[in-house]
């Protein structure tokens, strides 16, 4: 969505005033992002159409509350508004596993909410390109084949971006982990036989083991 400074400016003072509790504030913004609502709302057919507006607005009234600026806001608004018709307007029991739902949208939204862009960058952010897809199929028109490919490879996704995220991390740090948590040989081993094991002090290993942690939770949250 591209604005002229003016809009910008009129958009930063609405979503402040929307976070500070003003409700006319909301409202405006809320109006605005119809268009964004009606379009998300068309994309799931298996949806009355009605109710996936209502819901694409619960998404956006939640992007609203939660944006620390326009930027944020303008990039979230829509890959939020898809995720509360998929919350609220699950069509069969067979689900998407919520890690590969949650990285699929943060996926969305750095790809600023084009698939195309989306399922290129996918397997550089640990999901593979035919994982995305399955993915947006099932979320944006109810695939129930989807659905249930995605079942049977959520265990191969999950070791994807294990795989991802253990590629972040620095030599040192990648060889805590993989002796902490028996990554090598299946024996899980304390931060002390770590120690032991390279031949460092304990107090390095563990600060190592906090640092790799910290690297990969901010990997995982990408």
């Amino acid at each position: 969505m591209s604005t002229t400074p003016a809009e910008r400016a009129e958009l930063t003072q609405l979503l402040t005033d929307a976070q500070a509790g003003d409700n006319d504030s909301a409202a405006t913004l809320l109006t605005r992002f119809q268009p964004a609502a009606a379009a998300v709302a068309r994309s799931y057919r298996y949806v009355r159409f009605d109710d996936a507006v209502a819901s694409a607005n619960s998404g956006i009234a939640l992007a609203i509350m939660q944006a620390r600026d326009v930027d944020e806001l303008l990039r979230t608004v829509t890959s939020m508004a898809r995720r509360e018709v998929v919350t609220e307007h699950a069509r069969t029991p067979i689900t998407v596993p919520i890690r590969t739902l949650a990285r699929y949208h943060a996926i969305m939204r750095e790809a600023g909410g084009d698939p195309v862009t989306a399922e290129r960058i996918a397997p550089e952010r640990g999901m593979r390109a035919h994982t995305w897809h399955a993915v947006h199929r099932a979320v944006t028109v109810g695939d129930e084949l989807a659905m249930a490919t995605l079942q049977v490879e959520a265990d191969d996704d999950a070791k994807a971006l294990v795989r991802h995220v253990l590629s972040q991390l620095p030599e040192a740090e990648l060889r805590v982990i993989r002796l902490r948590y028996g990554l090598e040989d299946g024996r899980p081993l304390s931060d002390g036989d770590v120690a032991e094991r390279m031949g460092t002090p304990p107090s390095r290993v563990t600060r190592l083991h906090r640092q790799a942690l910290e690297r990969m939770r901010a990997a995982i949250a990408q």
